[in-house]
């Protein structure tokens, strides 16, 4: 969006100076066709003249546009590049804050302090990165700055030359060229301050992101220990009581088995005292007739009523 802007006053300002130009020829050469005439030699040598200055002028500032164009240029590519170092820089913080996550998936004490490392050293190298980052930039908007003002005194120095230099201008259109040149060259170095400045103070915000979610983190940190603690002691707590049953079940199942022994002891004793009975019965005399009582007997030996 920023390009297409740029693009669009550029071509804006060429069309508008286009046309001035053109406009300014045309009414100059409408007042020369009716001035009065002067002497031939003294007319030509004017008209030679402005022609040549016409040109001069149109030389500088076609210059001057080309300077323009590349100054817009060099601005909105800065604020590419600054919007390039703040996103990764913000994507780091934001990977740097979601390490209650990772400390949320500890499964250990030890699990946690590990995450912790592993969060000041994410911290360490974001400020690495943004350092080196940081001069990388520096030097991209140095040199693209530095390539401006190499124009602007290349271009002085093969076009704004005086009589006494060799040239055909004069010290008064000279000077005034310069002054517009300086005015470009000024205008970088003030850009190029205003752009470092920028940079180191996207770096500090960022830097200051990174500290803050440092802070969070390690404010998280007490609550973290505290219940990995709290879930540490209820695992000792249940292997003790898993060891415990384990021991209890090996003495009961032992005396499951003693208990069990026993009854079949038992049980076998039982069964061959029932054994030892039924043979004593079966052995046993069977019992004799029961005999009739005795009656009175007659003389005859008989027995019967008297």
């Amino acid at each position: 969006m920023v390009e297409f802007a740029v693009r669009t006053l550029v071509t804006a300002e060429d069309w508008a100076s286009e046309r001035e130009t053109a406009l300014t020829e045309e009414l100059d050469a409408h007042l020369r066709a009716h001035r009065p005439r002067a002497g031939r030699i003294e007319e030509e040598t004017r008209l030679a003249r402005s022609v040549e200055l016409v040109g001069q002028r149109r030389r500088v500032e076609g210059h001057l546009r080309l300077q323009s164009r590349a100054v817009k240029a060099q601005a909105a590519q800065f604020e590419e590049w600054a919007e390039a170092f703040e996103g990764k820089a913000a994507k780091q913080v934001a990977k740097l804050r979601a390490y209650d996550v990772h400390l949320g998936a500890a499964l250990s004490s030890k699990a946690i302090d590990i995450r912790q490392r592993e969060a000041e050293a994410l911290r360490q190298r974001i400020e690495r990165e943004m350092a080196a980052q940081l001069v990388e930039l520096r030097a991209q908007v140095a040199a693209s700055c530095r390539k401006i003002k190499d124009i602007n005194a290349a271009f002085a120095a093969a076009e704004l030359r005086t009589f006494e230099e060799g040239g055909h201008y004069s010290s008064e259109n000279v000077a005034m060229y310069r002054s517009a040149l300086q005015a470009i060259d000024d205008h970088m170095e003030g850009a190029e301050q205003a752009q470092l400045e920028k940079l180191r103070a996207l770096q500090a915000s960022q830097l200051g992101a990174a500290d803050e979610a440092m802070a969070w983190l390690a404010g998280l940190l007490p609550s973290f220990h505290e219940d990995m603690a709290l879930l540490e002691a209820l695992d000792a707590l249940m292997e003790a009581a898993r060891r415990k049953a384990r021991t209890e079940l090996g003495k009961n199942t032992q005396a499951c088995v003693t208990v069990n022994a026993e009854l079949d002891r038992l049980e076998s004793m039982l069964a061959a005292a029932v054994s030892q009975m039924h043979k004593s019965a079966t052995q046993a005399p069977a019992p004799a007739a029961p005999t009739p009582p005795a009656g009175p007997t007659t003389p005859s030996g008989s027995r019967g009523p008297s």
